[in-house]
């Protein structure tokens, strides 16, 4: 006996179309982020985080990395989010994004940095958000 609600018919159409297009992307083992490293810049005043990835060839990739560090009570916190999409190469491939603090400056210790890869394929007409992937880092000058 099925005892979960029916959609109502409004929305079989859109239920049929969103199946279509994520079942139409693929797996993508390939993709993935390989190793993080980040720095302290400026006496805090941001975190260069160099990323190194790779995915399928003919792939567009965008890689959002985050950074939080606990101050005290408080925590310094900063985001980097791409503006474009950038073309994959089949090979190993560097990002370094600059990470700006929110508020309270970044300082020597330790921080925890994620980074998530989201991948297009055009060939598939779609998109799909990769695994994050958490680290605790050591921030230095």
């Amino acid at each position: 006996m099925n005892t979960s609600p029916a959609l109502p018919a409004a929305l079989l159409p859109l239920a049929a179309a969103a199946a279509l297009v994520f079942s139409a992307a693929p797996a993508h083992a390939a993709s993935a982020v390989a190793d993080v490293e980040a720095r302290l810049l400026g006496n805090g005043a941001a975190v260069q985080v160099q990323v190194q990835y790779s995915c399928e060839k003919d792939e567009q990739s965008a890689i959002s990395v985050a950074v939080s560090q606990k101050i005290d009570r408080d925590a310094a916190v900063g985001r980097y989010f791409p503006s474009f999409l950038v073309p994959c190469t089949g090979e190993t491939q560097t990002l370094d994004a600059t990470v700006l603090p929110n508020d309270l400056a970044f300082r020597e210790g330790l921080a925890v940095v994620s980074v998530t890869m989201d991948i297009c394929s055009p060939t598939a007409g779609a998109c799909y958000a990769g695994t994050p992937l958490t680290e605790v880092v050591e921030l230095e000058d």
